[in-house]
């Protein structure tokens, strides 16, 4: 009996073979996804292997981009590591098999339902600045203080309209919230990296393209690696300090995620908070709310 490591092998060489099958699969890709789920779930190979019925060493052939699993083996792995359907589906693809999970009618209803939810919790943050960001990093909902808040900067913006209420969007353009940032780099860099991990691990068409388009801007691609092993940022980001003529603002920035009961959709919904973090700043804040 031939190791299951080896006929994905024999089977990667015959997809090379001119003329012989073709496999559109990306090991690197792969490995990296199973690796990330992998760690999410807190799974040793061991228990995810004898859970997907394979050897250990055939998973850390496929962890490390010696091999790319048969589509049955992409499965059990989906249902191994309990994956939404989208995210099972991101699998699949990544070893070059087309989709298999059909996406849950309830998600639109689901979606407006979280929606109702955080618009309740942004009634109490009254106060700060916060926004509801989605999982392509569009501003979904801003509370009364955002929209005081970044009034005057927006006035500032020539940003096209489509990407103008992306967070990527405006903290990297230059014409965007990025010219009123004096230390521009040092915050936006924690986010630069988290959407080149969304793009490499995700799979999704959407993910890259933000990232292909947020790396055209001007300085950043220069805004390189500040990120551990697995592609995530090594620290939350620093203070955002906002320069606009003699207002100079300061704020700490707070992520919060959401997720509906027994829901996979919610964790990429962001609920993103922006607490004065001086004195200047929470008076300013006070007379934006004519308090």
């Amino acid at each position: 009996m031939v190791p299951e490591g080896e006929i994905d092998g024999r089977r990667m060489a015959m997809s090379s073979t001119p003329g012989g099958p073709t496999r559109h699969g990306n090991m690197s890709a792969f490995g990296a996804l199973l690796r990330h789920w992998r760690t999410v779930r807190r799974l040793s190979q061991f228990a995810l292997a004898e859970d997907a019925r394979t050897s250990t060493r055939h998973l850390s052939f496929l962890e490390t981009g010696r091999s790319l699993p048969s589509r049955d083996m992409a499965q059990r792995l989906a249902e191994s590591l309990a994956l939404a359907p989208a995210d099972a589906n991101a699998l699949l693809l990544a070893a070059g098999f087309a989709p298999a999970y059909a996406a849950d009618a309830a998600k639109a209803d689901d979606f407006e339902a979280l929606e109702r939810m955080l618009e309740l919790v942004l009634a109490q943050h009254a106060a700060v600045p916060a926004l509801v960001i989605d999982a392509h990093w569009n501003i979904r909902i801003r509370n009364a203080a955002a929209g005081r808040l970044f009034a005057g900067f927006r006035t500032g913006y020539q940003l096209p309209e489509r990407t103008a209420d992306n967070v990527l969007h405006i903290l990297c353009h230059p014409a965007g919230l990025r010219q009123f940032m004096p230390d521009w780099a040092g915050y936006a860099t924690p986010f630069v990296n988290q959407v080149r991990r969304e793009a490499s691990l995700a799979l999704s068409e959407t993910a890259v393209t933000l990232h292909d388009a947020v790396q055209a801007y001007p300085g950043v691609a220069e805004l390189a690696g500040a990120a551990d092993d697995d592609g995530r940022p090594r620290a939350a980001p620093p203070t955002l300090h906002l320069h606009r003529g003699r207002q100079h603002l300061s704020f700490h920035t707070a992520f919060t995620t959401f997720s509906l009961p027994f829901d996979d959709m919610g964790p990429s919904i962001r609920m993103e908070c922006l607490y004065p973090a001086d004195g200047v700043t929470a008076t300013t804040l006070g007379k934006l709310a004519g308090t």
